[in-house]
């Protein structure tokens, strides 16, 4: 059977690698704020609070997940650190930089002691939670419809502006079926929950597939459901007169 790592099993792993790999003369970290990044961590990204009572010990990982956040919460001792940010649940005022900063660093610092499915699997559960791979093709975007601008310069002016003219068109009309996608997607979603929450508990993850990365997929697709709906009121509205019900109540707390 493979070993299960309790959080003070970790915690205190942790504080001996920081005091290895010091200077003698430095008194290295506090176990204390070690565990708090620990937890920190754990309450931000779904685990239940009620796993973390003091003296539980209920909530344990295996080999794999111990060096995942052994490697990340090393990485948040560093306040100014954007891997302090992602523990304490700030990941939104994070700039793109410092998240691909962090990508890169979780990334070398699995590489020599995860397997390479392994260290992909977290490093996807990253990637989800901070929409990394998206920012990078906004990115991208940006910077072609900035080439697009730069290489027109030697037109007429009049032919420059339009044919942004033209390319804002194309955007505007791939806005407008989104929209329209977007409603009757989440339409389809409130349905298919209303269809199960009565006939399974609350306490099943109903997207445990047996992967955490695609489960948490899901419920992270439906926490941004909730929040866009919140944000496009008229949206809401549509929606809760097309079903008759309030949609809030569809869907499960996660």
């Amino acid at each position: 059977m493979d070993k299960k790592y309790r959080i003070n099993t970790i915690v205190n792993e942790i504080d001996q690698e920081i005091i290895d790999s010091s200077p003698v003369d430095d008194k290295g970290v506090s176990g204390k704020t070690i565990e708090r990044r620990l937890k920190d961590f754990i309450y931000n990204n779904n685990v239940k609070a009620e796993d973390l009572k003091s003296g539980s010990g209920r909530v344990t990982f295996n080999k794999d997940e111990s060096v995942f956040l052994k490697t990340l919460i090393k990485e948040s001792i560093d306040k100014k650190s954007f891997a302090y940010k992602f523990v304490k649940g700030e990941k939104n005022s994070a700039s793109f930089n410092e998240i691909a900063d962090f990508m890169y660093n979780m990334d070398q610092k699995m590489l020599s002691v995860l397997e390479d499915d392994e260290r992909l699997e977290f490093l996807t559960y990253l990637d989800q939670s901070l929409g990394y791979s998206v920012l990078v093709e906004l990115k991208q975007i940006y910077s072609i419809i900035e080439s697009i601008s730069h290489n027109i310069k030697d037109r007429l002016y009049t032919y420059q502006l339009q044919s942004l003219m033209e390319l804002r068109g194309v955007l505007e009309r791939q806005f407008t079926n989104e929209v329209v996608h977007s409603v009757k997607h989440i339409t389809d979603i409130a349905e298919m929950h209303e269809l199960i929450k009565d006939i399974v508990d609350d306490d099943i993850n109903i997207y445990d597939v047996g992967s955490f990365s695609v489960s948490e997929e899901y419920a992270e697709r439906d926490r941004e459901v909730l929040k866009y709906l919140e944000e496009n009121p008229l949206v809401k509205q549509h929606i809760e007169e097309k079903l008759g019900k309030d949609i809030n109540s569809m869907f499960r707390s996660k």
